[in-house]
């Protein structure tokens, strides 16, 4: 993953493939947002997905849940990324991107922002 942000920030909007943040940035594709920065996650469909696309978040150090933005459909937690939140000590919170783009601003917001993974929408 390529660090596109030095921290965690606010995101402004998403649409058209892409995710909006920071002083102007656009990001096309897949996102991941840790700790220390805002990246590109190099995924843009759920059925490409297996638990290394989350290894990360997974070991990300203070933060206390995943959260997971499936993309325009609600799906239920796939087995495999239950079983690894799990094994990790964490939480796990999967949702529409559009959902979970407001959950992780509202918690960016409250000084909590957990690790983010946000596939893009159309």
């Amino acid at each position: 993953m390529r660090r596109l942000w030095p921290q965690p920030v606010a995101l402004t909007g998403y649409g058209d493939g892409a995710f909006r943040f920071g002083a102007g940035m656009r990001h096309e594709g897949g996102l991941c947002i840790l700790p220390d920065g805002v990246y590109d996650w190099p995924h843009t469909r759920l059925e490409e997905l297996t638990v290394h696309a989350f290894a990360a978040g997974l070991a990300a150090p203070q933060t206390a849940f995943i959260l997971f933005g499936a993309g325009e459909r609600h799906i239920a937690p796939p087995d495999w990324l239950m079983r690894a939140a799990i094994a990790a000590g964490m939480g796990l919170e999967v949702m529409t991107t559009a959902a979970a783009l407001r959950t992780y601003n509202v918690c960016f917001d409250e000084r909590r922002p957990p690790a983010t993974f946000l596939l893009p929408v159309r």
